[in-house]
């Protein structure tokens, strides 16, 4: 039985109070016709949503077969909609995307039950709908929508039945039809009809309840009603709104408006890129970077260690690559550093014969004018490069041994010095031997020590690369790095040193001898193993500070400066834009989710009449983000990476290398998804959760 006692109900509108229901009272049977009576805003509707559970009473109790519905939970109270009430509204409110099959399958899949053909092809006949089954609701006729929101009232077999001017909208011959079945239905179950036409009333009734003002009338019993012992259904398994439901109704919210989506992708798309290429950039390695075009430039590069000093934001070079320092290194990572007093260009061409040199040709361009520096060795460091010695070892003071670089120059031009002359087509290793050449004192260009050449030592220097170099012109950019290359081989390595002896070395270079010696730079013969260099451009990284840093020489360091400019430029315009493009884009989200749900809050309304709950509500939505966040994340994914592949071609054309600024890895790809969905995310959670504590009938006639 259901009873309903001294309920009132208030509603607050602008402040203002205003009282549907007025300590209304009243008793029902398990069975029967039931209905209520009134004129518009007499408070009926608001009786039949109390009793239905799709809205709060403000004070009183409703009781059904003992057990106070106004007292249930929010849980408890969708449970008693899905399984005891059956609605039917009279603008039908059924779920527009979904045919007529799947209206009425939903109240059984929000029981946990599988619909069976079966079983809705029998509904269907009974409501005279067998041949509508997979039609579209829009194709419906009035009458025809209204038996389909009965049979989806009847079909999970509820021990109420609601219905709020179920005939209110259609003719007379139909809603006599509808009365009809109604009446049949109420002959096992509690059947509640909220009217205005008495003449329909008195017809089918059992009882008669007439309201005014929110107050009982009075009551009037049409027909004797028979006792039948209807049990409710307890509650043990919690309802929850089907997944495929949930998503057709989410698929079905992103068609309500596709240019305001379109746009809104397109926004989030850009802003993801935007914040990719930033994520990217923060994973930027220098050292990696530098140590990937040396390996890609064929291990060309020489890796000659060299030391900044950072004064009055202006950075020089400065002579303190320490003795220990060197040491360290070639113990720490095997590698075979030798210290070097560089000469800073001082030409020999007053050596050679042939001085007719055209420095705009590339092929007076590609020899060695001059070392650029000396440098101490052992024979264990000749023997460690695995370098060919043609004469002996400088010993003596007055002794220096030349690269095989160097004397390529007097094979080209010969050899001059005072009287001794020797021409380009005679010169010879063993011509070359025991000739002078001078090399100004350390820091006093002007002053000129003679040295007697013992040796030719070859590094191993492979001249066939640059041959290209021979035709070269400004025009020709691609082989501006190869020039470049041997102006660092010119500059500052183990092919353009020259070999003294310690003694040798204090001709031209005052030190202390018990103190440790200090060079201006530190040369080695570039190994062939990529991580031996990384490891050892990270160990420069890390004993560098804000004042001092220290780099290695190769044609990076002609161009790695300007790169890192560009890319933190990048990095910085990929910050702003990409938090302003964000926040803009969440904006627009959370926008299209608030259009979504006040086109489908009435949707939504329908469906916790039906017994889904908040969260069931929160799933259809975050359905809709989902798929969004989807479409985001693989676009964004998509145009980030043909984005940074942009930026990395342009790098390469601009600096000519051949080798990736930017490396597009796994965790860029991880953070654009996280972001993606955690901005829908944030974006729904609130609109959501605003329409999800709404009361049922709130959602559906707002």
């Amino acid at each position: 039985m259901l009873k309903v006692r001294n309920v009132f109900k208030t509603y607050q509108t602008n402040k203002i109070s205003v009282q549907a229901l007025k300590d209304v009272s009243l008793d029902f049977d398990n069975t029967g016709l039931y209905f209520i009576l009134g004129k518009s805003g007499s408070g009926k509707s608001t009786l039949l949503n109390l009793i239905g559970g799709l809205d709060n009473v403000t004070t009183g109790d409703i009781v059904v077969d003992n057990n106070t519905i106004t007292q249930y939970n929010l849980e408890n109270i969708n449970q008693y909609r899905n399984y005891n009430v059956g609605f039917i509204f009279q603008e039908f409110n059924l779920i527009s995307n979904l045919n007529v099959k799947e209206n009425i399958a939903i109240s059984l899949r929000m029981q946990g039950k599988k619909p069976l053909d079966e079983e809705i092809n029998h509904i269907l006949e009974m409501v005279e709908l067998k041949d509508c089954i997979y039609r579209k609701v829009n194709e419906l006729s009035g009458g025809q929508k209204q038996r389909v929101a009965i049979a989806r009232a009847i079909i999970k077999n509820p021990k109420i039945i609601l219905a709020d001017e179920p005939t209110g909208a259609l003719d007379s011959e139909t809603s006599n039809r509808i009365f009809s079945l109604l009446k049949e239905l109420s002959k096992n179950r509690l059947v509640i009809i909220v009217s205005h036409d008495e003449e329909y009333a008195r017809e089918y009734a059992d009882e008669i309840i007439y309201i005014r003002d929110g107050c009982v009338e009075k009551t009037e019993k049409i027909n004797q009603i028979e006792a039948n012992n209807v049990s409710y259904q307890e509650i043990e398994k919690k309802n929850s709104l089907p997944f495929l439901t949930s998503f057709k109704i989410g698929l079905s919210n992103l068609r309500i408006n596709v240019i305001r989506l379109c746009i809104l992708i397109f926004l989030s798309v850009i802003s993801f890129c935007c914040l990719g290429v930033s994520a990217t950039a923060f994973q930027y390695d220098k050292a990696k970077f530098v140590v990937d075009s040396i390996v890609a430039d064929d291990y060309l590069d020489p890796l000659s260690i060299i030391a900044y000093e950072k004064r009055n934001n202006s950075i020089s070079q400065q002579s303190i690559v320490k003795e220990f320092l060197i040491n360290d290194i070639n113990t720490k990572f095997d590698v075979n550093y030798v210290g070097e007093y560089q000469n800073f260009g001082k030409s020999n061409r007053n050596f050679l014969d042939d001085i007719s040199i055209d420095y705009s040709k590339s092929y007076d361009a590609l020899s060695l004018f001059a070392i650029s520096g000396l440098t101490i060795f052992s024979e264990n460091d000749i023997n460690h490069w695995n370098f060919n010695v043609h004469g002996s070892y400088p010993i003596k003071a007055n002794e220096i041994m030349i690269t095989r670089y160097f004397y390529e120059t007097f094979e080209k031009y010969g050899y001059k010095y005072k009287d001794k002359i020797i021409k380009a087509d005679e010169v010879t290793e063993d011509a070359i031997l025991g000739k002078i050449i001078e090399v100004p004192k350390y820091s006093h260009s002007d002053l000129l020590i003679e040295y007697t050449i013992t040796g030719i030592v070859d590094t191993k220097i492979n001249s066939s690369k640059f041959l290209e170099l021979n035709d070269y012109d400004a025009s020709k950019t691609e082989l501006s790095k190869m020039k470049e290359l041997i102006n660092c081989y010119q500059k500052s390595s183990l092919h353009s040193v020259a070999f003294v002896s310690k003694s040798g070395l204090d001709s031209i270079y005052s030190y202390d001898k018990n103190e440790e010696m200090i060079f201006d730079s530190a040369v080695c013969l570039m190994p062939k193993d990529k991580k031996k260099i990384l490891n050892v451009m990270n160990y420069l990284n890390e004993i560098g500070d804000e004042n001092i840093q220290y780099n290695i020489i190769n044609t990076t360091n002609e161009w790695i400066d300007d790169i890192n400019t560009l890319l933190n430029s990048l990095k910085f315009i990929g910050e702003i834009s990409g938090i302003i493009l964000f926040f803009f884009s969440g904006l627009l989200l959370f926008n299209f989710i608030n259009l979504s749900i006040s086109h489908k809050k009435k949707e939504m309304g329908i469906l916790r009449s039906l017994g889904a709950s908040g969260l069931d509500v929160f799933k259809i939505f975050s359905i809709e983000g989902f798929l969004i966040s989807v479409i985001n994340s693989i676009l964004s994914i998509i145009a980030t990476g043909i984005l940074i592949y942009l930026i990395n071609n342009k790098i390469q054309e601009e600096f000519i290398i051949n080798v990736n600024a930017y490396s597009y890895t796994f965790i860029t790809i991880i953070l654009i998804i996280v972001v993606s969905f955690l901005s829908c995310f944030l974006s729904i959670f609130v609109p959501v959760l605003k329409v999800s504590r709404k009361t049922p009938i709130e959602a559906i006639i707002e």
